[in-house]
């Protein structure tokens, strides 16, 4: 079954929130696994989805290569590791030990004080969009919003 672009989102999203719990606010490892199910939705198209978030403005993608990541960062700095083949940042924090963040299966973002915002928004869209209601209860909101409508002319029938 084909996912739709906010089944993809939707999907990015809660993966985001889950890896968010682990790393620094300012710099996530987004894993592709088959629990957040990205491993299914695969790298590309993870990362297409995530440059559409990016056009939003509520997080910024880092090059999925090591070579290519900024060197300092918002509480650390890049090392990279000619054994793991893997970028890691050293956090300036010395009681804090240093963690991997890229490798292949991932792909690290910087989430904007704009996400939390931003999250909150889209799932009260989410919950509000009419496609998305029971048809009992599309039928319901009908029924009320017809009673509106004839009470409405009745009134001015009446003045």
């Amino acid at each position: 079954m084909k996912m739709t672009a906010q089944e993809k989102i939707d999907l990015v999203v809660s993966a985001i929130l889950e890896a968010r719990k682990k790393y620094p606010k300012n710099c996530v490892k987004l894993e592709l696994t088959e629990e957040n199910r990205l491993k299914k939705l695969g790298k590309s198209e993870t990362l297409r989805t995530l440059q559409k978030l990016e056009k939003e403005l509520i997080l910024h993608l880092y090059n999925s290569s090591p070579n290519y990541l900024p060197e300092m960062v918002i509480g650390g700095r890049w090392k990279y590791d000619k054994d793991r083949h893997a970028k890691i940042l050293i956090p300036y924090s010395p009681d804090k030990q240093p963690e991997i963040i890229v490798e292949d299966y991932s792909i690290t973002l910087n989430l904007y004080d704009a996400f939390d915002n931003w999250y909150s928004h889209h799932c009260y869209i989410k919950e509000a969009r009419l496609e998305d209601f029971e048809p009992t209860n599309i039928a319901k909101i009908y029924e009320v919003v017809l009673k509106i409508n004839e009470h409405s002319n009745y009134r001015l029938l009446r003045e």
